[in-house]
C-alpha cells in the first residue's frame, strides 16, 4: 500500500531526478503514468511550448472511467470496480481510486507541468 508520505515525495523526488539528470548533461523524462500513457508531458514540452494553458479538465482515473460507463449502464458501484479490477486498470489498493488519491497525484503533477514550464526543459 503506498502511503501519503511516498505520495507527496514525488514532487521532492522530481527535483532531485532533475537535478541529477542536468548535472549529467542529460533529461529526466516521464510519461507513461498518467492518462493511460497518453504522451500528455511530451506534448505540451515539445510541440506546444508557446501555448498558455488556462485550464484542464476530464476523469484522471481509467477506474473511475470504468466505474461511471458500468454505473451508466445500471451497474452497481461493486460490479463496475470488479470490471475495472478484470480489465487491469485499477491501482493495486483500489482505495487510491476510490477514494481519488491516483487523480489527485496526476492533477498535480499535470498542472505542474502545464502551469508551469515543465522541469524537464530545464
Amino acid at each position: 500500500m503506498q502511503s501519503r508520505q511516498t505520495r507527496v515525495c514525488w514532487s521532492t523526488a522530481t527535483a532531485e531526478l532533475n537535478e541529477l539528470a542536468r548535472a549529467r548533461e542529460g533529461v529526466f523524462l516521464f510519461e507513461s503514468t498518467v492518462l493511460d500513457s497518453a504522451p500528455v508531458f511530451s506534448l505540451f514540452r515539445e510541440t506546444l511550448p508557446a501555448i498558455k494553458l488556462r485550464g484542464f479538465s476530464g476523469v484522471f482515473s481509467s477506474t473511475t472511467n470504468v466505474i461511471i460507463e458500468t454505473m451508466e449502464a445500471d451497474v452497481l458501484f461493486e460490479e463496475g470496480l470488479k470490471t475495472a479490477q478484470d480489465l487491469g486498470v485499477t491501482e493495486t489498493d483500489p482505495s487510491h481510486d476510490i477514494d481519488g488519491w491516483d487523480s489527485t497525484v496526476k492533477v498535480l503533477r499535470a498542472g505542474k507541468c502545464f502551469v508551469e514550464p515543465c522541469a524537464e526543459t530545464g
